[in-house]
């Protein structure tokens, strides 16, 4: 089992060297997913085909248990994710939904519906944006709060 401190370190390397996605996945999400959480590679998809609005695209991770069912959206390592406060959980409107925070968000959004599921995260790694992709309440993405753990 890998620590924490070491996927941090390689972290942090990578942002040094401005890595890019591929390289933060390899090196970071993957090793956070399967190393550190514990995910089995058997209930993970990567680069599912996800078909919208008559285009093809693809999710970078769809995870898939018997209970749970997520998209990851990842997104390399550094400034990417600049419009994230230091608070632990925020209200998906205002600045986070802005830049390439709100795009990273409203990527994983879409490919989470298109596929049923309840839950997405954007991360590029360093900070994982954990939230509701569509509600069986009938409340707004906009009114729904996202949690966030850097």
């Amino acid at each position: 089992m890998i620590e924490p401190s070491e996927i941090f370190l390689e972290y942090e390397n990578l942002v040094l060297h401005d890595a890019n996605e591929a390289e933060t996945r390899l090196k970071v999400i993957d090793s956070i997913l399967f190393e550190l959480l514990g995910w089995s590679k058997a209930d993970v998809k990567v680069e599912e085909r996800v078909s919208q609005d008559g285009a093809i695209t693809f999710s970078d991770y769809a995870i898939r248990t018997g209970m749970t069912a997520f998209v990851i959206e990842a997104k390399r390592v550094g400034e990417t994710f600049s419009e994230v406060p230091n608070v632990r959980s925020i209200p998906l409107r205002g600045k986070i939904m802005e830049g390439e925070t709100g795009e990273a968000i409203k990527q994983a959004r879409d490919y989470a519906r298109h596929s049923g599921f309840g839950f997405a995260v954007a991360t590029n790694g360093g900070q994982w944006i954990i939230f509701p992709a569509q509600r069986v309440d009938q409340v707004p993405l906009e009114k729904s709060s996202a949690i966030i753990f850097p």
